[in-house]
């Protein structure tokens, strides 16, 4: 179970990355100084208009939402980077995660997954996954 687990869980983040890619290349035009002092002074109203408003360009309404939980990493020998935690809701699934951002990288880690529908086998919550994040992303030229 252990091996097969850790795939599935590989194989998601992967799908979820790249789904994501476009809102983190939107978070990252925001200067890091302004979200460092969101983050910092908890002003997560204001960390929540700046995620959904990004998140709109790329994803139906209501989809992808701040999970009003965020992360400073900076030290004085690394540039700084953050976490942002966020909530994807579409076709009966939901994933928890946390997307980090670096200057010129980013990385997802999921928290959690739920399934509607009872648990199948990996391969059909691979699929449902799938299928709800590529049900949930905007066409060009489609609004959201």
């Amino acid at each position: 179970m252990g091996a097969n687990f850790a795939t599935a869980v590989c194989k998601h983040e992967e799908m979820l990355a790249e789904t994501v890619r476009s809102l983190a290349c939107e978070l990252r035009l925001i200067e890091i100084a302004d979200l460092i002092h969101y983050i910092q002074n908890q002003s997560f109203a204001n960390l929540q208009d700046l995620v959904n408003s990004s998140a709109e360009l790329y994803f139906r309404a209501g989809t992808l939402q701040f999970g009003w939980g965020a992360n400073v990493f900076a030290t004085w020998a690394d540039p700084p980077a953050i976490s942002v935690d966020l909530e994807f809701r579409n076709r009966g699934v939901t994933v928890f995660f946390a997307l980090m951002l670096k200057a010129s990288s980013a990385a997802v880690a999921i928290h959690d997954i739920c399934f509607d529908d009872p648990p199948g086998n990996r391969r059909k919550d691979t699929e449902l996954l799938a299928d709800a994040l590529n049900d949930a992303r905007l066409t060009s030229g489609q609004a959201s």
